[in-house]
């Protein structure tokens, strides 16, 4: 991945068990007839069809971070994509938990990259390891900082800085629902991280979330792609990004 942080990326996947050299099998993304999952995962990394969405998610948890990407989006995009209420509804409870406590390195994965998002990093050189979206309680408080949401104090300068141009609370609890719609997709190869960019058409003005890929979370030792912050935007705003190396991945902007 040259200049964007291969060290670190996998070293990250080697402290979560998985491996950085494998390769996928001819035929991998080809469901197989007695399992229903892809060709070389066996059954017991499927899910039955009748189970929640809340059962199918703690499921994942720990088995997406450790699957290869396309693998891992494939699994999540036919298991969830159908009816994402009940994770709308974790993740609510999970948003309001982190702006009444202080931090305490909880994460929840709330959805997961799509196929075609990876295929488009890869061929700009960016190797996304794996598929989970996952949100941390640090991160909620850092996207609602200095707003009336968070009832903590914290010690943290820059979270004592108020959010310029905040999110809609009541929109962001509903984010896993809408990670399966951005209306354009930008990946910023620009940062010591790569980052891809969801962007929202929202009532009366645009929304943007920015996606780590592979965050180290020191406490828990996962390594994960992580919804970092959001804000609303302008268009200004993403043709600023674009002039600075950002590149669109999905959709018009």
């Amino acid at each position: 991945m040259g200049s964007f942080g291969v060290v670190v990326t996998r070293a990250g996947i080697r402290r979560v068990g998985g491996d950085p050299d494998k390769t996928l099998p001819e035929g991998w993304d080809r469901l197989d007839g007695k399992t229903g999952a892809p060709v070389g995962i066996d059954k017991g990394w499927d899910y039955a069809p009748g189970a929640s969405v809340a059962d199918d998610i703690k499921a994942l948890n720990g088995k997406l971070p450790r699957l290869p990407a396309q693998i891992g989006a494939r699994l999540f995009e036919r298991n969830l994509v159908q009816n994402v209420g009940d994770l709308n509804a974790q993740f609510a409870e999970f948003v309001d938990e982190a702006l009444t406590t202080y931090v305490q390195q909880r994460v929840m994965i709330i959805g997961a990259l799509k196929p075609k998002w990876v295929d488009a990093a890869a061929k700009r050189g960016v190797r996304v390891e794996s598929a989970e979206i996952a949100v941390a309680d640090k991160a909620v408080q850092h996207t609602f900082r200095g707003t009336p949401h968070v009832k903590v104090s914290s010690t943290r300068q820059r979270d004592r800085l108020a959010k310029v141009n905040p999110l809609d609370l009541d929109w962001y609890k509903a984010l896993p629902g809408h990670l399966r719609d951005p209306r354009a997709v930008l990946l910023d190869p620009t940062q010591k991280e790569p980052v891809f960019l969801l962007i929202y058409d929202v009532p009366g003005s645009q929304a943007k979330l920015v996606v780590e890929v592979y965050t180290y979370l020191a406490k828990t030792k996962d390594v994960l792609n992580t919804v970092q912050s959001g804000r609303m935007i302008h268009q200004a705003d993403i043709l600023n990004d674009i002039r600075r190396g950002v590149v669109v991945i999905e959709g018009e902007v």
